[in-house]
């Protein structure tokens, strides 16, 4: 049963909107092409003052930047669009480029603000394939796709409005980066000495991890037999590689396992370190955070997964122990033990083996609470980010729809 109309809306094919918006196709309102062959340009990976014009491809990177060429085939203000891959993703271009690989172009041709439809494209055009191999989007088929079009006044408005928030969420991003690096350095520094804390000396001795605590291998179970929908009587509650986020444990999309398969040393405590012990892409493996308890339910882990657990030894503090598993003396050593295997798997004793130089307890704790602080700085900017991107979210199916109006 379709929605009544409210006074000064409509029904139409992409919902109720305002009544002065209009329904179009992308076809009449942008020239859509594919982009060039790569083998046809001449560029340079870096920037000079021959080479300056960019050149977008279908990239993991936010922008998709390959290179740059002597020439701009395409003007400023128009949009890329993924045609392979992540099908349809909008970004819009304030500067003249070319495009290689498997991207579309939109060049308006009619009086439009092109960064209205971006956040169109992105949040509210489901693309489907039309090919029967690789997922592809052709120019054709994605000029056949709808979309609202507000008076051009309300495009400009709304366009600046979200593009005011995307100014926001780029800087904290930036911020993000800038303070995680810190952090890498400043761990670095501290972590093996190099930089010492003001009125701590005296040498520093290296110690395997098995001399203060063990590691644990995870729960092996029958996922068709083992598992449940959620939290009962006959359950644990499982975390898995994908829990491991940021040196911390993420406590959300958890699995629910038979507890009988779950033994006693096999359930988390306070300042356990979750491992990641094999994973296919071989960089995920080692991939470590500490376990904060969650009122309520036990946890346990997957057999791809391993947990350190400190033995109580009064020579170690648990939160410098937690930061070692950040460390790239950590990484290193873990690509080590990985090296010539074709198998990414790490054994319990891998971990046990691992050593590092360890100064007394008092300057371990010191160091831990510097870094701490530091941790607690990244997750005030990662709760701000994620608010801000809740805000445009929302301002977006607000915005994009005419349920409010700026004009």
């Amino acid at each position: 049963m379709s929605e009544t109309a409210k006074p000064g809306y409509k029904q139409t094919e992409v919902g109720m909107i305002p009544e002065d918006w209009d329904i179009i196709s992308f076809a009449q309102i942008f020239d859509i092409k594919a982009s060039g062959d790569l083998n046809k340009l001449t560029f340079s990976k870096e920037k000079d003052g021959k080479y300056k014009y960019p050149i977008y491809a279908n990239a993991t990177s936010k922008r998709g930047l390959y290179g740059y060429t002597s020439e701009a085939k395409i003007p400023s203000n128009t949009l890329t669009v993924t045609a392979r891959g992540d099908l349809g993703h909008a970004f819009y271009r304030n500067e003249a480029y070319d495009a290689i690989g498997r991207l579309l172009t939109l060049a308006p041709i009619s009086p439009i603000d092109p960064r209205f439809f971006v956040d169109y494209i992105n949040n509210f055009i489901n693309i489907v394939s039309e090919s029967t191999g690789v997922p592809q989007l052709t120019a054709p088929q994605f000029g056949r796709y709808i979309c609202p079009l507000p008076p051009l006044p309300e495009q400009h408005a709304i366009a600046s409005a979200l593009a005011d928030v995307d100014a926001l969420l780029d800087s904290l991003e930036d911020l993000l980066t800038k303070k995680r690096q810190l952090k890498q350095a400043t761990m670095q520094e501290l972590l093996t000495g190099k930089t010492r804390l003001e009125g701590f000396e005296g040498e520093w001795e290296e110690k395997r991890l098995g001399k203060f605590g063990q590691c644990i291998r995870g729960v092996t179970y029958q996922p068709e037999l083992d598992l449940r929908d959620g939290d009962t009587s006959e359950t644990k509650r499982l975390l898995r590689a994908n829990n491991i986020q940021g040196g911390l444990i993420n406590l959300h999309n958890v699995q629910y396992v038979n507890y009988q398969r779950v033994s006693d040393e096999q359930l988390l405590k306070a300042d356990d370190i979750l491992i990641c012990m094999a994973n296919g892409s071989r960089s995920l493996v080692g991939k470590a955070g500490m376990f904060r308890p969650s009122t309520g339910y036990e946890y346990t882990f997957g057999a791809f997964m391993a947990c350190y657990r400190l033995n109580g030894s009064h020579n170690s503090d648990s939160s410098f122990i937690r930061f070692i598993f950040e460390s790239k003396k950590y990484r290193d050593q873990i690509d080590l033990a990985l090296a010539g295997s074709t198998i990414n798997n790490l054994s319990p004793k891998s971990i046990e083996n691992l050593k590092f130089s360890f100064p007394p307890l008092p300057e371990q704790k010191a160091i831990a609470v510097v870094l701490s602080e530091m941790d607690a700085e990244l997750e005030a900017l990662e709760e701000r980010l994620s608010k801000t991107r809740d805000l445009k979210q929302g301002m977006m199916q607000e915005l994009l729809t005419g349920r409010t109006r700026l004009i």
